[in-house]
């Protein structure tokens, strides 16, 4: 068995890590973007997907493995409400990863290739919605923690 407090610390750190990799991208993500940037925005969009699927499976771990049990988690309104709020966040990172994709295919076919600014703009718009949303996500677990949604 795991030691809860490896659990949840990992947890932690995933997250702090996946909304580190976000506000990286928040940083590259503007008008007139360089290929270099792209190359490093596709590089760090691969390390924010990775940290998303690993704080799913911990917070899996924590839920079914911690020192809570499930039925704390699973009869919580204020734990629904938080994986809303990251399930909302994984749906709004869909476009973005699309077009970092579709923008790493056209470097390929045009190592000139620069994305239109209004497209530069869209991107950064989701990007500030998922960080905007992910600050929900510690008040939500701070209310979890102490009792609310019971």
């Amino acid at each position: 068995m795991i030691p809860y407090i490896a659990l949840a610390s990992m947890h932690h750190l995933l997250a702090f890590l996946l909304f580190a990799a976000l506000i990286a991208e928040l940083a590259l993500i503007r008008p007139g973007v360089s290929v270099r940037d792209i190359r490093t925005l596709f590089l760090t969009d691969a390390f924010y997907g990775a940290a998303f699927v690993l704080l799913v499976v911990f917070g899996f771990m924590r839920v079914y493995f911690g020192e809570s049990g499930h039925h704390h988690y699973f009869d919580n309104m204020v734990f629904w409400a938080k994986m809303g709020v990251f399930a909302f966040i994984a749906a709004l990172s869909i476009w973005p990863t699309a077009t970092l994709f579709r923008w790493r295919s056209a470097l390929k076919k045009d190592g000139a290739f620069r994305p239109a600014d209004n497209v530069v703009r869209r991107v950064r718009g989701f990007v500030i919605a998922e960080a905007t949303l992910f600050a929900l996500i510690p008040v939500l677990a701070a209310m979890l923690a102490r009792g609310y949604g019971a």
